[in-house]
């Protein structure tokens, strides 16, 4: 385990981001703040401290856009405010394009479209159209399965291709398209409910809740084809994985905290598995969190799985090769800095009144003593090195 404390690198948990061309923008889940990424140079640079940024638990962003020179910061809740970040100009304004309380889990951009995915099926698609001066489009009878069962309703992880974008309900075994504004939804014939898909081409792929298989379904749910997780005889199941990504080499399934990735090799005809070289510590008493990897961004042929609790991981989609990276600071943010706003959060959430969770002075105290031997030991490494540099 490496205390980025100490380390003094950056390790953040990126939920979301968007890419525009060497640049990455992602919201941290730990600061509530939003970061410019630079991959090339693996730095990290504050563009939205979190003081401008509600820090509402229950109402996170879900999504980040793009429109001319601002950047776009999407809620859960559309009828709050919308944060627009002007990237030349430097300023924060505020302003909600949705007057109704409608619930997302996902943003999806097509050019200047955007494309809100609802939380579950009891509320509506919503599509915002920046060509046409913010049109707004809301469709809530999208759904109309009166024989699914309640509790089988919630929608996350959209996947998209071209113009044609996928979700899943989960639990359950279907899938919803939007293409050309035009919503459809198939029943997949396959033997378990869907944890998540991805689309490529002209094939979508399933990770199912359990079993130990994997699925390609076509646009009418028929199984193209399913791949056993196996590897030398050990049968894997498919519960312990959270996300599945398909690209034009590969189909990679993310683990749950604790897990190895897996990859499936189309030509090779076989499944790998990519080992997880370390786990990074912002703090032992950190809000917890069971996913290890979620976000990432693909190009020239390498996926970047982005900081979520761990370092950045660069893998080549041709011959697997994988390194993570150690993220520096950027110009305008320090390791000081952002500890000060960790050290914040973790406060918050021993003692917070809003979280249904327990907490007692015992937690407290230990949280103390942690903080404490944290600081010791960074002093005594910057005095190391003082004296050290002195004597030479």
């Amino acid at each position: 385990m490496i205390n980025s404390m100490i380390s003094e690198e950056f390790i953040g948990r990126f939920g979301i981001s968007y890419k525009d061309e060497k640049t990455v923008y992602a919201y941290d889940e730990i600061t509530h703040g939003l970061y410019e990424l630079q991959l090339d140079f693996r730095k990290v640079n504050l563009v939205i401290p979190s003081k401008y940024i509600p820090q509402n638990m229950n109402n996170r962003f879900r999504g980040i856009s793009k429109n001319g020179n601002e950047i776009i910061l999407i809620p859960t809740f559309l009828d709050s405010e919308w944060i627009f970040y002007n990237l030349e100009e430097k300023i924060v304004r505020y302003q909600s394009l949705v007057k109704d309380k409608i619930r997302i889990s996902d943003v999806v951009t097509i050019g200047k479209t955007l494309f809100l995915i609802p939380s579950d099926i009891y509320n509506p698609i919503v599509i915002v159209s920046y060509e046409n001066e913010k049109k707004v489009n809301i469709y809530n009878d999208w759904f109309d399965n009166d024989e699914l069962k309640p509790e089988i309703c919630d929608i996350w992880g959209a996947s998209f291709y071209d113009h044609i974008i996928v979700f899943p309900i989960i639990n359950s075994k279907q899938t919803v398209y939007i293409k050309n504004n035009e919503i459809t939804i198939v029943e997949n014939k396959i033997p378990y409910p869907i944890l998540s898909v991805c689309i490529y081409e002209n094939n979508i792929w399933i990770l199912p809740v359990s079993g130990e298989k994997i699925y390609s379904v076509d646009f009418k749910g028929d199984i193209v084809e399913e791949i056993k997780l196996s590897i030398e005889g050990m049968n894997i199941s498919a519960s312990d994985f959270i996300r599945i990504i398909v690209t034009e080499e590969n189909v990679f399934l993310l683990p749950t905290q604790g897990k190895n990735i897996l990859v499936y090799q189309y030509k090779e005809n076989q499944i790998v598995q990519l080992k997880e070289e370390g786990t990074c510590l912002p703090g032992k008493l950190f809000v917890p969190s069971d996913i290890t990897y979620w976000d990432y961004i693909i190009e020239n042929k390498v996926m970047h799985l982005l900081p979520s609790g761990v370092r950045l991981k660069s893998i080549d989609l041709i011959s697997l090769k994988n390194i993570e990276y150690t993220l520096q600071y950027g110009d305008n943010i320090d390791s000081d800095v952002y500890w000060k706003m960790i050290t914040t959060v973790q406060r918050n959430y021993i003692f917070n009144e809003n979280e249904e969770r327990d907490s007692d002075l015992n937690e407290f105290l230990e949280f103390l003593d942690h903080l404490f031997i944290d600081s010791s030991k960074k002093a005594s490494l910057k005095n190391g090195r003082k004296i050290w540099n002195s004597i030479w």
